[in-house]
């Protein structure tokens, strides 16, 4: 195949790109940013799409991200491919402060309504550090009340949050770009239309 790397990048070496990019942090958000901005649909799909991506991946149900953000964005005809770089907010580095800012809105709300009981941060780190798929629903079914009640509310309340945001700025970074393109488009037509009149002439 062309291009093709002549060494195939194994597991661990595609884990370490993820959790320390080659280019930098600030350089791999750019080129999301660019891919993002590049894909061709309106910009409410692109920021709708963006939006349940950031949504799904705000939550704890490890290993569904991407899977829940596809078929709730097909469902409201939003664009897959955003919703697929929203989920990327969730990631190796981010996963555990995620779930844990979860847990301390989800306990927040609760204890507003009643005596709930708190569990340490660092029991929640523990129980979600180095965990698998299977794993993940085993806590699910184990420790409902305690832990994953208030972290899916807590998930729930953050991602509409950050959804919200992720939809605004997405909106209107998309429509900028796409008017500024169609802008630029209409120049090039003009600018051959003149220079065919001149040689015509």
């Amino acid at each position: 195949m062309l291009f093709r790397r002549r060494k195939p990048v194994s597991f661990l070496e595609r884990v370490r790109l993820w959790l320390w990019p080659r280019r930098s942090f600030s350089r791999s958000l750019k080129y999301y940013g660019k891919r993002l901005l590049r894909i061709s649909a309106t910009p409410h799909q692109v920021a709708l799409g963006l939006a349940i991506g950031v949504l799904a991946a705000s939550s704890p149900l490890f290993g569904f991200h991407i899977i829940l953000a596809g078929i709730v964005t097909w469902l409201l005809r939003g664009n897959v491919a955003a919703a697929i770089l929203g989920t990327m907010l969730s990631n190796p580095l981010t996963f555990l402060p995620i779930v844990m800012l979860d847990y301390k809105l989800g306990h927040f709300c609760f204890a507003l309504f009643g005596n709930v009981d708190g569990i340490p941060l660092t029991e929640i780190r523990a129980m979600f550090e180095g965990l698998s798929v299977s794993q993940a629903w085993v806590i699910l079914l184990e420790a409902w009340d305690t832990v994953m009640k208030p972290i899916l509310f807590g998930g729930l309340i953050l991602g509409l949050f950050l959804g919200s945001l992720a939809y605004i700025c997405a909106y209107r970074a998309t429509a900028r770009f796409q008017k500024h393109r169609q802008e630029k488009m209409a120049e090039k037509v003009r600018m051959r239309l003149k220079k065919d009149q001149k040689q015509g002439a």
